[in-house]
């Protein structure tokens, strides 16, 4: 307003600049509101694609799977029982890493318990998928010595390239192009619109972010099923 009536007052037609406004997120964001993510997604996709491929690897070698078939029940209850477990085992650990850094370093995601809410939606979303690389791991390997070198090769990328610890924008720009279509970049850029940037699930930011992951479970599941085998 002081401008324009400067410019009454002198006659000035011609404007030599022009102001405009944004919108910014003010609220100072710490490390922990970047890395806090990154962490829960390492966390649960470490959990399950080892945890997943030891477990039946362990059933193998012991004959569990083979007495299984002379068990009253039928392959999905099973898979689906132990999938639960699992399931409720590694959601649990990452509701603790979520107290621990409310705790210990004062994390608090936008939006308060309905921003919580929506990242421990995100966190199950996340978990079923990389679920469903532990069973592709658990199908293709078959000794102890195959394990890890084998859910190393999924897990340790995502871990150094899907902006775990640091920002994607830091890599070669080819490199970042594949950064973003990774599940585990999926996963953490979701929660971090949401605990960061205070948008909600139905943003189209973080539907773009669960589409992909949705995608990628599809994939790895549609997979799994054709390696996977009880025997």
């Amino acid at each position: 307003i002081n401008c324009e009536l400067t410019f009454r007052k002198n006659d000035i037609t011609e404007k030599v600049f022009n102001l405009e406004t944004a919108d910014i997120n003010a609220r100072e964001s710490k490390y922990i509101d970047f890395v806090l993510p990154g962490i829960l997604g390492y966390s649960l996709m470490s959990a399950a694609i080892f945890g997943v491929g030891y477990s039946f690897l362990d059933m193998r070698k012991q004959k569990v799977l083979k007495r299984f078939f002379s068990a009253p029940t039928n392959r999905t209850s099973f898979l689906t029982g132990l999938s639960l477990s699992r399931f409720i085992f590694i959601f649990a650990q990452n509701i603790i890493l979520l107290l621990a850094a409310n705790l210990m370093f004062d994390f608090n995601p936008r939006g308060g318990y309905v921003g919580l809410l929506q990242i421990l939606v995100v966190i199950a979303l996340g978990l079923i998928v990389f679920l469903g690389f532990g069973y592709l791991i658990a199908g293709l390997a078959k000794t102890d010595d195959t394990v890890a070198p084998a859910a190393n090769l999924i897990v340790f990328p995502q871990f150094i390239l899907a902006g775990t610890f640091f920002e994607i924008s830091t890599l070669p720009s080819w490199l970042e192009v594949i950064a973003k279509f990774m599940p585990l970049y999926n996963f953490n850029q979701a929660i971090r619109f949401i605990s960061i940037d205070g948008l909600n699930i139905s943003s189209p930011e973080v539907l773009l972010q669960l589409a992909f992951l949705i995608i990628w479970g599809i994939i790895i599941y549609f997979i799994s099923s054709r390696v996977f085998k009880i025997e």
